[in-house]
């Protein structure tokens, strides 16, 4: 693990700021974000091991998870300053989508729904429903992560809330397009992978994330999905993320969909540089921070 230290003078007042984490399999990204310096948002991307040495062989991969977390945190104190408020936003693919009318049910009710959704057979596994503060009626994305993860973000930060990554996603292309969003599939393309998001005229109708290793086969899975939607070749495809991975796609998609555009650029210029999800969280979530301003570019720094 390399050891990158987030500077403290670039946090001038941490008990104003929002801490959002985003933690994978792979990677920790950071940001702070100062309501009052908007222009100044601190992002940082941490490796996280992937692998168990050969002195660490009996930790689990969760408690390996757990332990590179701990070396971040200690290395950057600065993680544990009184925050106003901290999000922890969560890449798994252990979710489900419930109605919305599962917000109107008692917690009990609410658990059970969630558990038996995701089929959850062992005590080392919880289950966390993603926070909705937007007040909007959409569906309840539920995620089982592995209980030591969870119990150490808990531990270690104050109150944070929880999302997953494509409940954000899906309410960012809900909320900012200008245009309705009824019958529109987004595509957001990262790390060898694509978040599909699709809507109908109710809200969001469908959300998942597939793996690929060519552009033939992230084609293919944009394709199926739309097949089992139902959307025909006339509904809007708008494309983000990663810009070779939509620019291999494009030609391919226009073969067979009339419309295959990026993103506008009044949405697009509402997440800036920052990695899309977290941009993205920052448009929907952050009410603090002038909703007619744009995220500024920023210079993401990669920890080593």
């Amino acid at each position: 693990m390399g050891h990158c230290v987030i500077d403290r003078q670039l946090i001038v007042a941490p008990e104003r700021c929002h801490l959002i984490l985003e933690v994978s399999k792979d990677c920790l990204g950071v940001a702070v974000i100062d309501p009052v310096m908007v222009d100044n948002i601190v992002w940082r991307q941490f490796p996280l091991a992937t692998g168990v040495p050969d002195d660490m062989l009996m930790l689990s991969p969760a408690d390996m998870l757990v332990k590179s977390l701990e070396e971040i945190v200690y290395d950057n104190p600065i993680l544990l300053s009184g925050f106003e408020r901290v999000s922890v936003i969560m890449h798994t693919s252990r979710f489900a989508l419930l109605p919305a009318a599962t917000a109107q049910m008692d917690a009990e009710s609410r658990a059970l729904l969630a558990e038996a959704s995701l089929d959850i057979c062992n005590e080392s596994s919880v289950v966390i429903e993603s926070d909705n503060d937007t007040k909007t009626q959409a569906p309840v994305f539920v995620m089982a992560t592995d209980a030591v993860v969870v119990d150490f973000l808990r531990r270690t930060f104050y109150n944070p809330d929880f999302h997953h990554a494509l409940d954000v996603e899906g309410r960012y292309f809900q909320q900012t397009d200008p245009l309705g969003v009824d019958g529109k599939m987004f595509a957001n393309f990262r790390n060898g992978a694509v978040d599909l998001i699709a809507f109908d005229s109710v809200g969001l109708s469908f959300a998942n994330t597939f793996a690929y290793t060519s552009s033939v086969d992230a084609v293919y899975f944009i394709m199926a999905v739309r097949a089992n939607l139902g959307l025909d070749a006339s509904g809007e495809l708008l494309l983000s993320g990663d810009p070779s991975s939509r620019e291999a796609v494009t030609p391919l998609l226009r073969k067979y969909l009339a419309y295959v555009m990026p993103l506008p650029a009044r949405m697009a210029n509402a997440v800036g540089d920052l990695p899309f999800v977290v941009g993205a969280f920052t448009s929907v979530f952050c009410g603090n921070i002038d909703k007619n301003s744009t995220i500024p570019p920023q210079t993401p720094i990669q920890c080593e």
